[in-house]
């Protein structure tokens, strides 16, 4: 059975409608025209966004950490192109 485009909004229903457990994971990937496998990749990344988006301040800071490191990594290619520009003119 080949997964059909599905768009963010229905993903997150199909997930819901199997956590809740009225019908069977089969019976609802016949409905959506999706194989097994996929319903659990989708509920698996589900539960891992929920996760993320619980932890709140802590994925703040790592974001804040690897922009940070980002504008470093920035400035050192700045410079290194510089002095490059530098040798190209011995």
């Amino acid at each position: 059975m080949s997964n059909k485009k599905l768009t963010v909004e229905q993903n997150v229903m199909i997930v819901l409608e199997g956590m809740k457990g009225e019908k069977t994971v089969v019976d609802l990937c016949k409905r959506y025209g999706i194989t097994t496998g996929y319903y659990y990749q989708l509920r698996d990344k589900a539960l891992e966004g929920l996760k993320n988006g619980l932890k709140g301040e802590k994925n703040d800071e790592k974001v804040k950490k690897l922009n940070k490191k980002l504008k470093e990594y920035k400035e050192l290619i700045g410079d290194l192109t510089i002095q490059n520009e530098i040798l190209k003119k011995l």
